[in-house]
């Protein structure tokens, strides 16, 4: 029986928690909420149009080979084609830990089979990769 007191004692508190949030929330409902989220989505986008240094659809290069043994364990498969100056392209980028991150696909990406031969992969099946700015720059 303690155990459903427990409960619904819990379910009231959370009740009376939403409630009071509901109140002091409503206020804002009317315009200012909205105008700062809005705000907020202008002063994103503006950081992404002027500061970040490359676009959906931008070809670029690795400046150098990804380490495989530091926290990208998933990659070894993949060191032979994420050389420095892989070509690529900017498919979606982000902002994390204090840079922009972008997701590349390579048109290099290939694997291995078991006789050694290298196999493309077709450009609808290639993977994403992500990477920090400092690991990209324009494709030459």
């Amino acid at each position: 029986m303690k155990d459903i007191e427990s409960i619904s004692e819990s379910f009231r508190a959370l009740d009376e928690y939403l409630r009071g949030y509901k109140e002091k929330m409503e206020p804002m409902n009317d315009g200012p909420m909205e105008f700062w989220i809005k705000e907020m989505t202008l002063a994103i986008e503006s950081m992404f149009e002027r500061f970040c240094p490359f676009h959906v659809g931008d070809r670029v290069q690795l400046t150098k080979a990804p380490e495989m043994n530091c926290g990208n364990p998933g990659w070894h498969h993949c060191q032979h084609f994420l050389i420095k100056a892989a070509p690529g392209v900017v498919r979606r980028r982000t902002y994390h830990d204090g840079q922009f991150c972008f997701y590349v696909v390579f048109a290099n990406e290939s694997w291995i089979d078991s006789e050694g031969a290298i196999n493309p992969v077709p450009p609808g099946q290639r993977s994403s990769f992500l990477f920090g700015e400092n690991m990209l720059r324009p494709a030459r």
